[in-house]
């Protein structure tokens, strides 16, 4: 509750944890420790991405999709972050996702080894 004034607003937040909203498969995931993300084509993540997005922009409003994918070069994880982040922009510019602002945030760099004194950056980020 934030009050102001006369008035009093009611806000929250609600955390929706999930899988990245791409088409995606570790096809090797069970002879591997850490399986490469294999991708389809850019083309074809648009439609499941705008659907996913555009769901909780109606249940939820604004949407501040925070990503925690490694994205150092090399790592099994940076060619789904870079596909997620060029999918948001493109979504972004036809206009048809909603309030929705991405965030990435490499907690594997950032809080890596058990190093978590970066984690408060977690609150700048959104």
């Amino acid at each position: 509750l934030v009050t102001g004034g006369s008035r009093a607003r009611v806000s929250s937040m609600v955390i929706v944890r999930g899988s990245v909203p791409l088409l995606w498969q570790e096809a090797d995931s069970f002879m591997a420790l850490k399986p490469r993300p294999e991708l389809e084509e850019e083309a074809r993540h648009l439609a499941p991405c705008r659907m996913h997005l555009s769901a909780l922009t109606r249940a939820y409003g604004r949407v501040d999709l925070l990503s925690l994918i490694e994205e150092a070069e090399g790592s099994s994880e940076a060619k789904l972050g870079t596909m997620l982040q060029r999918t948001i922009a493109a979504l972004q510019a036809e206009g048809s996702c909603g309030d929705v602002r991405y965030h990435a945030f490499d907690f594997h760099k950032r809080c890596g080894k058990l190093s978590f004194q970066d984690l408060p950056l977690l609150l700048d980020v959104c």
